[in-house]
């Protein structure tokens, strides 16, 4: 009976992959496996389609016959991702699990309904199955310490001192214009804000001094579009997306920060902002943020700011991202001027040094007044950066409230 079995096994697998089988003279009934003829789900999702159902890369699964072979639990299938010109797309592979089964340590082993493998009558049948499953990535993980960290501790807003395995589900991502594309560099500044879910990566993308642009792209290591999304067109700037079944091997590079977000504008020149996925602390925290620009066009710098108020004073805790303001030939410090400003009038003014390899910068401005905290409310104070020595280099941007497409969020004041 077993030989029967492994014949109809073998002979329906090969007439699903082999075009000989479809190619004969004699009209066959239709097979069990067909290939799926309907379209990918998303333009932008990489994956393979088979038996009428969509799987993502490094997926696995058991195929499903149907009447009267039902699901083949000795034959693995899985999704393997193959790349061509830059592009990444899955193919099928199916093999027989069947001789990786372990030597049961009984007499009589018996075969349980859904499994592959015979086991002991008294044999733990919870046991992990053959194929391993995800390396324990947890969603919703959380480190207790973390909320007992004080906002400015820069141990705690590093990303860098974050540790390697950390599993949290906020990333952040700025996005600023690139001199290794072939399109030409831009002025625009964009932050994106992601949080992974059960369900997908979802990402709110904010910018300025960019046109609306036509599509958002994820990349991967290697520089392939691992995603792609089509942005509607829209009055606002703000952009709202899901990557769905964010397939394993793109997650592991997300822990990893090992993914990019690339915007390209839909207007004439065609430009282009880029910038890595990382995790970074001090976004659970955010209640204001700000996106710095440059006046001068194609300059291709930029940062952004995250703050919070501290709960019990008026203190203005903040960290800056910034880019492009320093260059790789700076290898020694460069001191820069930040300063909070209401209508073109500096309130507050705060010297550091930054450099090329550690550009971000964390301070708190403390005991804003009541004016100060007013106009906070209202958006109408605004961070400014400069440089210092020659060839200065500005950055300002207004602080507003956290946008994200998540929230709705307003500041009220006592």
């Amino acid at each position: 009976m077993e030989a029967v079995g492994a014949f109809v096994l073998c002979w329906v697998i090969n007439c699903a992959w082999m075009p000989l089988c479809s190619g004969s003279r004699m009209k066959s009934p239709a097979l069990p496996i067909q290939s799926e003829r309907e379209p990918v789900p998303s333009k932008g999702l990489s994956g393979c389609s088979f038996g009428g159902r969509f799987y993502s890369l490094e997926d696995t699964w058991h195929p499903d016959l149907g009447e009267p072979f039902g699901i083949m639990h000795c034959v693995k299938c899985n999704c393997e991702p193959q790349r061509s010109k830059r592009k990444v797309f899955g193919k099928v592979s199916c093999r027989n699990i069947k001789q990786d089964c372990p030597e049961a340590k009984c007499a009589e082993p018996v075969l349980q309904p859904g499994h592959c493998c015979k086991t002991c009558p008294d044999g733990d049948s919870s046991r992990q199955p053959l194929e391993s499953l995800f390396d324990g990535y947890e969603y919703f993980q959380e480190k207790d310490g973390d909320l007992h960290k004080s906002y400015n501790d820069r141990s705690y807003l590093s990303a860098e001192a974050s540790n390697p395995t950390d599993t949290r589900t906020d990333f952040v991502a700025l996005l600023t214009g690139v001199s290794d594309s072939w399109l030409p560099s831009s002025s625009g500044v964009g932050r994106a804000r992601l949080t992974l879910t059960r369900t997908g990566l979802a990402f709110s993308i904010t910018y300025n001094s960019f046109a609306r642009p036509s599509r958002i792209m994820f990349l991967d290591s290697d520089g392939n579009t691992a995603f792609e999304f089509s942005v509607p067109k829209a009055d606002t700037d703000m952009i709202c997306g899901v990557w769905k079944n964010l397939p394993k091997s793109h997650l592991r590079q997300l822990q990893a920060e090992q993914l990019r977000v690339s915007m390209v504008a839909s207007n004439g020149r065609r430009e282009e902002i880029k910038g890595q996925v990382i995790k970074h602390r001090a976004l659970f925290a955010e209640t204001f943020s700000a996106i710095l620009t440059s006046e001068v066009e194609h300059s291709g710098i930029g940062g952004m700011a995250m703050l919070t108020l501290s709960d019990s004073e008026n203190n203005l805790h903040f960290i800056l991202m910034l880019q492009g303001l320093t260059t790789h030939s700076h290898t020694d410090l460069v001191p820069i001027r930040l300063q909070l400003q209401y209508r073109q009038h500096t309130l507050r003014e705060i010297r550091a040094n930054i450099s090329a390899q550690d550009a971000d910068f964390a301070e708190v401005l403390t005991d804003l007044n009541v004016r100060e905290l007013f106009w906070l409310s209202r958006g109408q104070l605004q961070i400014t950066v400069e440089t210092e020595g020659n060839d200065p280099r500005v950055i300002s941007g207004f602080i507003t409230g956290r946008k994200s497409c998540d929230i709705l969020q307003s500041v009220t004041q006592q």
